[in-house]
């Protein structure tokens, strides 16, 4: 049986990737940026088990949604999380 700190975990590891991916619509990178969000403002352990995880790097996605011509209004939400 799959308990629901797998699905996030599985749902953090996909939106890592969307995020660090180039070429994908900003619609994508925003809903990836509100599960987060949501799961931070739940006080998901998931988040904090994925992220201090050798695999997944919270820096790197800073740093690609920063090297990328974006409008300021899609950095906004990131800086909540």
């Amino acid at each position: 049986m799959v308990n629901l700190s797998q699905v996030f975990c599985t749902l953090l590891s996909h939106c890592y990737k969307l995020l660090l991916t180039e070429g994908v619509d900003d619609r994508v990178h925003a809903e990836c940026l509100k599960i987060m969000e949501a799961l931070l403002e739940q006080g998901a352990p998931s988040l904090l088990a994925f992220f201090t995880s050798p695999d997944a790097d919270l820096s790197k996605v800073l740093l690609a949604r920063q090297n990328t011509n974006r409008r300021c209004a899609h950095h906004l939400p990131f800086l909540k999380i």
